[in-house]
Parts: structure tokens; C-alpha cells; sequence
């Protein structure tokens, strides 16, 4: 497995107790430092997921709470490095934000987040862009859930072929 933008290492933590095989990518020294400890059975790359140079295939490459990092060409770029990482017959994962259904707690939820998280594609992001950007990047949603009540979500995609 595949984690992009592994961070702290909260997910790869979680993904290695249940078993999973992971290779978690971050371009922040501090943030595998801490990733590492919490997750020392992972291997780990100190790398830039927009040009990642990383031998071989993944069955799942796992995007948790990343892509609202970056613009649409980021997002995309991104997304056409997991694709070309997929083994045949793998998927993307991934988690990211979302918008509760609820009127109030929609609004009060976006003006919350966007204080915490600083990048400006926080609101493409509430916007519901992630399933046109992963169908952008020529992959097709094969499942999509809510999460943390609403506030996140979750989805699942393949290569269109």
C-alpha cells in the first residue's frame, strides 16, 4: 500500500495494525520523524507527491486529508501520480473533507474549517470537486460515504478501463 502525504502518521499507523504492507510518502522531515515513530513497521520516503520518482506498483495508494492542499492542477498532478502507481485492479482511497447536509451545521462547519486549514482549495474542495478531479484524471468513483458525520469523506476510485 501506498500512503501519500502520510504526515504525522496517524493513518499509516492504523493501516500497518490492521496488517497493510506501507510505503508513506511526505516532503517534510518533521512530519516523517513523527510518522515514523508512531508507525515504525512502514518504510518511508521523504519525497514531493507531485513528482514522486518511487520504483514499482500498489495495489491501494491511500490519500488521507491531502488533496485540499493543492489547486486543481495540483489535485490532478497528484492524482495521475497515484494512477500511475496503481497495480492493475488496485484503487485510490481517498479521505478528505466534506460539508454536513444540515443547513447550520453546514455553515458553521465551513467557517470552522477555514480557519483551521489555511489553503484556499478548502472551498473547491466543500464545493464537491473531488469527483470531477478524479474523473479528470481519466479514474472513475467507485464508492463514495460520508464521514465524521458529514465533515469528511470518503471515496473509492479505480481506472476507468
Amino acid at each position: 500500500m501506498l500512503e501519500l502525504g502520510c504526515g504525522s502518521g496517524q493513518v499509516t499507523e492504523q493501516l500497518t495494525a490492521a496488517g497493510a504492507m506501507v510505503t508513506a510518502v511526505d516532503a517534510l522531515p518533521e512530519m516523517l520523524a513523527r510518522a515514523r515513530a508512531r508507525a515504525p513497521e512502514a518504510d518511508f520516503v521523504e519525497a514531493d507527491i507531485t513528482s514522486l520518482e518511487l520504483e514499482g506498483s500498489f495495489d491501494r495508494v491511500v490519500l488521507s486529508f491531502v488533496l485540499h492542499n493543492f489547486d486543481a492542477g495540483g489535485r490532478h498532478t497528484v492524482l495521475a501520480q497515484s494512477t500511475e502507481r496503481l497495480a492493475p485492479g488496485g484503487a485510490i482511497g481517498i479521505l478528505d473533507w466534506a460539508t454536513p447536509r444540515s443547513g447550520l451545521r453546514s455553515r458553521a462547519w465551513s467557517r470552522l474549517l477555514h480557519r483551521l486549514e489555511p489553503s484556499p482549495a478548502v472551498s473547491e474542495i466543500l464545493a464537491g470537486c473531488l469527483t470531477r478531479d478524479i474523473q479528470g484524471a481519466g479514474l472513475r468513483v467507485t464508492c463514495q460515504l460520508p464521514a465524521a458525520g458529514g465533515r469528511a469523506q470518503i471515496l473509492v476510485a479505480t481506472t476507468s478501463t
